[in-house]
This record gives C-alpha cells, structure tokens and sequence, in this order.
C-alpha cells in the first residue's frame, strides 16, 4: 500500500529535496505554510506528517494541534523536522503531539527510514482499529445472540411455568372431580371410603365412638319413572343440599350410589345420631318435592338407619345401618331406625 506523506515547509528549497527523495517510494503532496497544510490535511488524509517549526502564521506547534483536533479517526504518524534541537523544543513537539523529531539537516537515509517505520506503525495502528472493530462487531453479534437466546430461554420458562401451573390446576381440578360427586358435589364413595378408614383409625387411638347414617329416597325408581331422569336428578341434588345443610362441617357427607347417602358422624354417641338424622329426614320432607307415584305418601321422603359404636371395621358399622335403614323402609318409610350393638330402636 502506497504510503501519503504530506510535507509541511516554507523553505522551498527543503520541500524540493523532500519530494525528490521521496515522491518515487511514496504519494508526496508540498504546501508551504501552516494555514495550507490544514486546508490540504482534510483532503489528503496523509499517513506521514512531516512538519517544520519555524513558520510565518500558524507555527509548527499550533499546526500540529490542530491537526490532532481536527483529524477524523486516527491521526497521521507526525514528524517535526526543524533546525530546532534543544532539549526543550523536542520536549515542546512531543507536547503539542508529534510521533518523532528529526533535525536540519537531515540525513537523507534516515529520512526515508523513519518515514518507512512511521509508515508501518500507522498501518499496525489502523490494522489494530479494524480488528478491535471486528471484535466489538462479533462482541455486539455475540451479545444480541445471547439476548436474544436469554429472551428465548426467559418466554420458554415462562411458557414451561405456564404449562406448569395449568396442569397444577388441572391436577387439582381432576383430584376434586374424583372427590366429588359429578351430580351432587357431595364426596364421591371412594373420597368417603378414604374419610371412613381415617376416622376409624382415629376412634380407635382415642378411644371414641362414631356414628353412620346410611339415607336412601323412598319410592325413587317411580320418581324417576315419572317424572323423567331430569327431574330425578334434580331431585337428588336438592336432597344432597338439605343433607349438606344440616350437617355440620365436621360431618362427611357423600353419595353411595345412586339415590344413597352416607354420613359418618365422629365422636357422637347414637342419641346424637340418631337425633340429627330426624332432622334430616324432616328437612327433606318439608321440600315438599310432588311425588305422585309414591305409594305412601306425596312427596319425596328418606328413610335413614343410624348406628354408632367402635366396631372393628367402619364397614361392619356401615353394614348394620344398612340392615337397619331396611328396617325403616319395612317399617312404612319416611322414618329412622337406630341401632346400637343388636337393640334397633325405631322413631
């Protein structure tokens, strides 16, 4: 690459010697002052500055400032050649920024030497900027694509979690769903069988009793054969409310099956039993829900077998107040029947 020296003297008899020794290795433009250099500086853009001093106008140190302040980008390699060799005016060029120094008069070899270093240091000084800018390029580059692969990973997570607390819920709905009764949103018969096992075990290690009503609507098959499947579902879920009413929190009502109810009733003996369950029943008769197909009476009613104990197993007590809830329905329906150990007692 052709080197642009730019050669800044107001003896034209140097700058004659200057461009004969250099304009056959070099692109070699002259201008006598330090107004001219800086009008031509901007146009040229020279590599090398060679500078004298001693200038009418603008001396060499000003030019060489304002060169600096006005150069675009990286300044030119700056060479003051003056017949000014005192320590102090070498000292005064490198102050106002110049590179090298050389003295009148010069020798011609080592011209052309300095030029030539000077020449190389500017181009590994302009090859280092084109590198630097090529890395902070490629650092940019890296540092959008890390960004951007952040903002990736970040909507990801973000969608992952998303996805995560959906199949929370939906985990948690479907866990509610297999607890509940779809109809009567009572517990489902697994969800209860699971409070029964529990709350045995806990009457066992307290030593409490605890009660089960077992609640069947009478007549229902006819209900349903009358008055259609619709009105027979809507039928049960009003039952289930008023059963869920009258219970108290700590009661557990679920759906048998059917038009069956269960309740267990902890730490109650069977006069409490037995004197909620006629609550219930009459609850449920005063819906006054129109029956016309019943055979005993014109409006849905329940028949209910209460019992209450510590038995061995919540399903031996389950089993008696089954057997005594048919005792009721033998009995006429719309009616209670208790029993503690083998004494049925009907109301």
């Amino acid at each position: 690459m052709t080197t642009k020296v730019l050669v800044c003297d107001d003896d034209a008899i140097n700058l004659e010697v200057v461009l004969v020794l250099l304009q056959n290795d070099h692109e070699v433009v002259a201008v006598e002052s330090g107004e001219a250099c800086l009008a031509k500086f901007s146009e040229f853009q020279p590599d090398v500055l060679l500078l004298d001093i001693m200038m009418p106008g603008l001396d060499g140190y000003e030019t060489c400032r304002r060169i600096l302040a006005a150069a675009d980008g990286t300044p030119p390699q700056i060479i003051f050649v003056s017949a000014r060799t005192s320590t102090d005016e070498r000292v005064a060029g490198y102050t106002a920024g110049a590179d090298d120094y050389i003295s009148k008069p010069f020798d011609h070899e080592e011209l052309r030497a300095k030029i030539r270093i000077h020449a190389r240091l500017r181009r590994a000084i302009l090859d280092l900027e084109q590198a630097n800018r090529k890395v902070e390029a490629h650092s940019n580059d890296l540092e959008r694509l890390v960004t951007e692969r952040t903002a990736e990973l970040l909507a990801a997570k973000t969608r992952l979690e998303d996805l995560a607390r959906e199949l929370a819920a939906s985990n948690v709905e479907l866990a509610q769903q297999t607890r509940l009764d779809s109809l009567t949103k009572l517990l489902s018969r697994t969800a209860w069988v699971e409070i029964a096992d529990r709350e045995h075990e806990r009457s066992k290690r307290f030593d409490h009793v605890y009660g089960i009503m077992m609640i069947d609507v009478d007549h229902f098959k006819a209900f349903n054969d009358s008055q259609g499947h619709q009105a027979g579902d809507q039928c049960l879920r009003r039952v289930a409310e008023c059963i869920t009413n009258v219970c108290r929190t700590t009661e557990f009502v679920g759906r048998y099956g059917g038009e069956e109810f269960v309740v267990l009733v902890p730490e109650t003996n069977l006069d409490g039993v037995r004197v909620l369950a006629e609550r219930v029943r009459a609850v449920i008769e005063e819906l006054n829900i129109p029956h016309p197909a019943s055979s005993t009476i014109d409006r849905v009613t329940v028949s209910i077998g209460v019992t209450c104990g510590a038995s061995n197993s919540w399903e031996d007590l389950l089993e008696e107040a089954d057997a005594v809830l048919y005792t009721a329905k033998n009995g006429g329906r719309n009616r209670v029947c208790a029993v503690q150990s083998t004494e049925v007692v009907t109301h």
